[in-house]
């Protein structure tokens, strides 16, 4: 296939996920902490910045950080080193989802909020408890994934 229309055909799915992540998936629910509209279009601004540089945008669905021990800056520098567009960054050993959506808003166009991993002993030795709480940090509509394990 042509890089060209690769490329373009990259851009075209990209731009379709991204509105994924717009409203109406879950309108009856509370307002939402996380403003979808800006976050999708952030994610299409650094999509598209690597498209207009010729570069084929990754997209990281499933990874994991700890808060105050990944180094972020670093991260965004291999991200922008290596064409990773965005990360859906679960936070790993972390009692709530919330470092994620933290994370997001500091860095909208990098990161997509995602649920707590479930690498941590909450996960094993409460798996009850685990799934309440990503089931209640779900009904928010500010995490666009489940995180992974």
């Amino acid at each position: 296939m042509h890089r060209r229309v690769f490329l373009s055909s990259a851009a075209r799915f990209t731009t379709g996920l991204s509105a994924l992540t717009l409203p109406g998936i879950a309108s009856a629910q509370e307002p939402r902490q996380l403003a979808r509209p800006e976050a999708g279009a952030a994610w299409r601004r650094r999509i598209k910045s690597l498209l207009d540089r010729g570069r084929l945008p990754i997209i990281d669905m499933e990874a994991t950080f700890i808060e105050g021990v990944t180094n972020v800056a670093r991260m965004i520098d291999y991200m922008n080193e290596f064409d990773i567009a965005q990360i859906a960054f679960g936070p790993a050993n972390a009692p709530t989802s919330k470092p994620s959506l933290e994370l997001h808003r500091k860095y909208p166009a990098y990161f997509i909020p995602t649920t707590n991993s479930g690498e941590f002993p909450r996960w094993w030795r409460d798996p009850a408890a685990f799934l309440a709480g990503v089931r209640d940090d779900l009904k928010t509509g500010d995490y666009v994934f489940i995180g992974g394990a």
